[in-house]
């Protein structure tokens, strides 16, 4: 196997996704930054802005094998090296208590998350569904990090609305097709209580409770819509500096 570690790496390398912000080189915390900024500027210019930010409940416990290994498939990894890892990840499983071991599960469902290869298996389980919804919902900003998806809207307060919802009506059939749960810490944050109001009323005509908070912690910055004072409000930085 280690004669063919590299050809995952060299895969991973090679194929990025304009919504995967966990790329080698690239820095999060500072996509979260530019983020905030460009919600400033949107502000300055009298627009609304706001975005949803999804946790997956448990993510590696949930990626279902036989998904995966037909993305797998589909985005062409090396078979017999992604063969090898996957391998890893179904080993039957046994749990052990005071001595006494149960009898071995098969695992259908769920990987490692310590396994050198978890984010790229991630990145694969992923990679079409949101590559999809990238190119048709093009007025938002939609990104990953891992297990951290946003999307990020700006314009009018209509159009904020009717593009957040329209992309995650789909993002919450991409959920479902995937066998994915969203964790109840999921958030959306707008630059209006009206606007964040009107959001929340849809998706609760929907079936689909979410929390609705003033600002919001991503990637270790707070983002409060470009309305609300944070120690991450940068255009109020430099202002103050010059």
């Amino acid at each position: 196997m280690c004669r063919h570690i590299g050809t995952i790496d060299e895969w991973d390398i090679n194929n990025e996704y304009v919504h995967d912000t966990a790329q080698k080189g690239n820095s999060a915390q500072l996509a979260a930054l530019l983020r905030n900024l460009e919600a400033e500027i949107a502000i300055v210019l009298d627009f609304a802005t706001g975005g949803f930010f999804f946790d997956y409940e448990k993510l590696f416990d949930h990626l279902d094998i036989s998904l995966l290994l037909a993305s797998c498939i589909k985005l062409q990894l090396p078979p017999r090296d992604i063969f090898l890892v996957v391998l890893q990840h179904t080993v039957p499983r046994a749990l052990q208590c005071a001595g006494f071991t149960s009898i071995p599960r098969p695992i259908v469902r769920s990987i490692s998350a310590g396994c050198r290869y978890s984010k790229v298996l991630t990145k694969v389980y992923l990679a079409e569904g949101m590559h999809t919804l990238a190119h048709k919902h093009r007025r938002v900003s939609l990104k990953t990090y891992f297990d951290d998806t946003t999307a990020i809207a700006r314009g009018s307060h209509t159009e904020v609305h009717e593009n957040l919802m329209d992309c995650m009506v789909d993002f919450r059939k991409l959920v479902q097709r995937l066998k994915l749960k969203i964790s109840p810490k999921s958030t959306i944050v707008t630059s209006s209580a009206k606007l964040t109001k009107a959001i929340c009323d849809e998706l609760n005509g929907l079936g689909w409770q979410i929390r609705a908070d003033r600002i919001t912690r991503d990637l270790g910055i707070t983002f409060g819509a470009g309305v609300r004072k944070t120690e991450n409000n940068l255009g109020s930085e430099i202002k103050k500096k010059n």
